[in-house]
């Protein structure tokens, strides 16, 4: 299902460029598997320690990794495991967002200060 979605997406945007996209069973099984050398952001409404925005002078990486959460948030045990794998608890402001306008909101965020043509 998602694949043929991010299919779509990439032909109306002219893009041959098809990101990648993983669901995973929980948060620890994610973490374990990712680079260990990426960027990390958590969206979190309720500790961030920001807010993500174009020109919040984020490190520009080669691999960026965006954990978002559901829209209740994430557990007290779950922000200690982010931020153990040290991930940045930001925000996209102070309106709580359907998980999936998070997601695309963010990747906006990231992609307008670091795409490379």
């Amino acid at each position: 299902e998602w694949e043929e979605k991010i299919q779509k997406g990439v032909e109306q945007a002219f893009c041959t460029y098809i990101p990648r996209c993983t669901i995973w069973s929980n948060l620890a099984e994610c973490i374990e598997s990712q680079c260990g050398d990426s960027y990390r952001i958590a969206l979190d409404n309720y500790e961030s320690t920001g807010v993500l925005t174009p020109s919040g002078g984020k490190k520009e990486s080669t691999h960026y990794l965006v954990a978002v959460g559901a829209e209740r948030g994430w557990s007290d045990a779950e922000r200690k495991q982010l931020r153990a794998s040290e991930f940045l608890l930001l925000s996209l402001g102070d309106r709580v967002l359907r998980q999936e306008t998070a997601v695309v909101v963010a990747i906006g965020q990231l992609v307008s200060q670091f795409w490379k043509s």
